[in-house]
């Protein structure tokens, strides 16, 4: 295990995604969430559960619920894989390790959190979701489907091509925009891709929402700095949920509440 990272996952059974993989189970998920809204993650890399911006606002994500017409978006290698998953120590940012025959690769998933001074200091989205696949050693075949659907599934979402401003998603009185260096394919409500990645490659993703705030889009040279390792997203993310965990170093029960 990597330095710095608490297990919450170990030794998950081998799964072929091209073929019908069973529903994971409530505990093979984990969480990830900005304190306003969480999303649940599956071993399988596969995003399940997003209510947004709120916590009790409609999903967009649903699959939890019904894996056919809920909606996910899920980012996995196209070929039978193990996975492995922790959480950078003493954060909320989700690390899933996948291992192939030929490669490896970790995904990272977050939503961004910073303090009010950090939010001064630097232009970030009101509401986003950042997730990252990297090629870790070897080479590996990558499938990304995104399938957002409204409302638990109920409503099928249209998804605009808008070029360089990235993927637009329109729902009720607000906006989903999906940012990424990854060249996909929309399709009937759906936007899909199959890349073949080797070690040193990176896949970067930005799902952002926009209501009532402006909306806030990275230019599009600065994306893939902006969601590397070590960009304003993770570092800040990392420094303000340690932040947090340090007020608790005295609690009787620490590591369980941390957990918690």
């Amino acid at each position: 295990m990597t330095a710095g990272i608490a297990p919450v996952a170990v030794h998950h059974p081998t799964c072929n995604v091209l073929s019908n993989c069973a529903q994971p189970k409530i505990e093979e998920y984990a969480v990830i969430g900005d304190c306003r809204a969480a999303a649940l993650v599956s071993n399988h890399g596969s995003l399940d559960w997003l209510c947004w911006p709120k916590f009790d606002s409609p999903s967009i994500f649903a699959a939890l619920l019904d894996p056919q017409k809920g909606g996910f978006w899920k980012i996995a290698p196209a070929t039978p894989f193990r996975t492995r998953r922790a959480y950078i120590e003493n954060t909320n940012v989700l690390q899933t390790h996948f291992t192939c025959s030929d490669g490896e690769a970790t995904l990272t998933d977050l939503m961004p959190v910073m303090n009010e001074e950090d939010k001064r200091k630097a232009l970030i989205p009101n509401h986003e979701l950042v997730r990252q696949l990297g090629c870790k050693d070897g080479s590996i075949e990558v499938k990304v489907d995104f399938h957002p659907r409204a409302d638990y599934g109920a409503k099928p979402l249209r998804i605009g091509d808008l070029r360089k401003l990235g993927m637009r998603i329109d729902a009720g009185s607000g906006s989903f925009w999906l940012r990424t260096n990854c060249p996909m394919v929309i399709d009937r409500g759906r936007a899909h891709a199959v890349v073949n990645m080797k070690r040193g490659d990176v896949l970067h993703f930005s799902l952002t929402y926009a209501e009532e705030a402006s909306l806030l889009l990275m230019p599009k040279r600065r994306l893939r700095f902006y969601l590397c390792s070590g960009s304003i997203s993770a570092t800040g993310s990392s420094a303000q949920w340690n932040g947090g965990m340090r007020g608790l170093a005295d609690v009787p029960i620490a590591d369980r509440t941390k957990r918690a």
